[in-house]
């Protein structure tokens, strides 16, 4: 660990940039957040400010990969597209 940080991710949704975090964390990468509180201690509405995801600069790669497939999920299986629908009722 180098000790500095650096910003990978902003968000305008402190949820969104939580689950990220999490995503992270999951995956054993520390993170924290910016910002969080900026829209409370200003009375900025939430669109207009942005909250930081960071990390250390040595887990930068590997984040940003977790986050590629994060914020781009695999597609889900629609069981109506792929011929699920077609079962056959026995009764």
């Amino acid at each position: 660990m180098s000790g500095k940080l650096a910003t990978i991710a902003k968000y305008y949704d402190y949820l969104e940039a939580s689950m990220a975090k999490q995503a992270l964390e999951d995956n054993g990468i520390a993170a924290i957040i910016l910002g969080e509180n900026l829209c409370n201690a200003v009375g900025i509405a939430p669109a207009l400010a942005l909250v930081e995801l960071q990390v250390d600069t040595d887990d930068i790669e590997a984040a940003m990969e977790i986050l590629k497939d994060f914020e781009n999920p695999p597609d889900i299986i629609d069981p109506y597209e792929d011929g699920f629908d077609e079962m056959e009722d026995d009764e």
